[in-house]
């Protein structure tokens, strides 16, 4: 393993799996020691105002995202700030369709 993944595992084993994290939920590596001195749990750093909005809501409240980033200093300002909606571009097609199909 990697010294960051190390790092991770052993910050899981000391805190992380006590607040709520786990493998497939971690905090930024700038994060960890914050989370730690603070006991912020996983649903409080993801942007939820409570634990079982955690668990029911689809999306985090971006309001509540700022307001740790603010408090805590964390460094989580690209998961608050708004995304650009993506478009699908559909390829132009060629062709005569005022005809009907050719059989």
């Amino acid at each position: 393993m990697s010294k960051i993944a190390d790092y991770a595992q052993q910050w899981l084993e000391e805190t992380g799996y006590e607040l709520g994290y786990n493998e497939n939920i971690l905090p930024k590596l700038q994060d960890m020691d914050i989370i730690k001195k603070n006991d912020i749990p996983v649903w409080e750093y993801m942007g939820y105002r409570s634990e079982k909005s955690f668990y029911t809501r689809r999306e985090p409240s971006a309001l509540a995202l700022k307001e740790i980033v603010q408090k805590y200093g964390m460094h989580r300002k690209d998961y608050w700030e708004p995304k650009k909606k993506e478009t699908l571009l559909l390829p132009k097609i060629e062709g005569d369709f005022n005809n009907g199909p050719e059989f």
